[in-house]
């Protein structure tokens, strides 16, 4: 039988593991929320080639979606989806029922995702290499006036 401590112990870890699990599911939602705005493409490099921009490319990230701009026009828009508890954290940006699979990596103003070339692909590294058909986003935070 256990003694009145050792119930007080089992509770303690059991609001512990509770707490961290709470915790965990946390971070995909709050690197979501500091994703929000509006982001300029610094550097892209596809298949391991720099991409050159006559047009600058915007992002802007609302919610769930992630919508495309080069110049004025909008391009495309894929609905996003986070995985923070993953090393390195995941990626899955959908359009139009196809998913491409990334990982991302969020440091203050800075965003960088990388992408695989298919739905079975995940990148397990920020790198892209003459014929892997993964293209390297650096994205800066466009301040805004408020």
């Amino acid at each position: 039988m256990l003694r009145k401590c050792d119930w007080l112990c089992v509770l303690s870890l059991v609001v512990l593991l509770c707490c961290y699990e709470l915790h965990a599911g946390d971070n995909k939602t709050d690197d979501l929320s500091k994703m929000q705005g509006k982001w300029k493409a610094v550097e892209t490099i596809d298949s391991g080639k720099p991409v050159g921009r006559e047009v600058e490319t915007n992002f802007t990230i609302t919610q769930k979606k992630m919508q495309i701009a080069e110049g004025k026009e909008a391009v495309l828009e894929f609905t996003l989806s986070l995985d923070a508890s993953k090393k390195p954290k995941q990626i899955d940006m959908t359009l139009k029922g196809f998913t491409m699979l990334g990982i991302y990596e969020l440091q203050g103003d800075m965003l960088r995702i990388c992408i695989g070339p298919s739905e079975k692909e995940r990148p397990l590294e920020f790198v892209s290499k003459v014929g892997d058909n993964r293209r390297l986003v650096t994205l800066k935070r466009i301040k805004t006036d408020k």
